[in-house]
């Protein structure tokens, strides 16, 4: 880690804390992230690597945070700062650093328990086979048609047993991945095999997007469910009698 460009002698000589900042200063702030937000070069990145690039610039905000208020002896700040700053390492992959910060020596501080478990939770999920799943089936519903006159009045489908918990960025597969639940059991694996209805989804937003643009149409969005999953559509099975 490089060294504070700031005396560090005392807590107060932070720059942050040397003089009030003004509205102009705000306003200018405000600017800049606007700026960056819409940069050409932003503009071109995809959503994974827009969310990873934010997972770096927050890890990086509340390191330095941490440190702000550890030597301030602001214990409640930092411990808030601590908590986000482990998340901020948990989405980049970073669980060796994630669980020092939450288990200092081995035990876990105060308020950070759970959280180290759910470090463990998803470095093993990371780390494990991509292609290993649970063995819970999935679910059978039935689906009634709304038209009572249709010759077929019922579908069957198979209810989702995974779901898109997140993103998190995998060493092992060097990109951003999905962390994928179960929904009976919590079983939880991450990697980029994404099911074929998801697949479907992206294209169909892919082609949306390319004519929103050649419709110079502003603020189009067109989001993909998060919690999609791995559903399918059975064969029609149930006739009306």
């Amino acid at each position: 880690m490089s060294k504070p460009t700031w005396d560090t002698s005392r807590p107060g000589k932070h720059p942050a804390l040397a003089r009030p900042v003004t509205e102009d200063e705000v306003a200018a702030a405000r600017k800049r992230t606007a700026d960056l937000a819409n940069s050409m070069g932003r503009a071109f990145m995809s959503e994974q690597e827009k969310w990873h690039a934010d997972a770096i610039a927050r890890a990086a905000s509340h390191r330095a945070n941490l440190e702000l208020f550890t030597g301030l002896k602001d214990k409640a700040s930092a411990r808030m700062h601590r908590e986000a700053l482990v998340r901020a390492l948990m989405d980049l992959g970073e669980f060796d650093e994630a669980g020092q910060h939450a288990a200092p020596k081995g035990r876990a501080l105060p308020g950070c328990r759970i959280i180290r478990r759910e470090i463990q939770e998803v470095r093993r999920a990371v780390e494990r086979d991509d292609s290993e799943i649970c063995g819970c089936a999935r679910e059978v519903a039935t689906i009634p048609h709304p038209n009572p006159h249709h010759h077929v009045q019922a579908h069957l489908v198979q209810l989702r047993r995974r779901y898109s918990l997140g993103w998190v960025f995998s060493k092992k597969h060097n990109k951003v991945v999905t962390i994928w639940r179960c929904r009976h059991c919590g079983d939880l694996n991450a990697h980029d095999l994404i099911p074929e209805g998801h697949i479907s989804q992206i294209q169909h937003r892919a082609l949306l997007e390319a004519e929103a643009r050649r419709r110079k149409v502003p603020g189009a969005n067109f989001p993909i469910d998060p919690a999609f999953g791995d559903q399918e559509i059975l064969r029609a099975s149930t006739q009306r009698r």
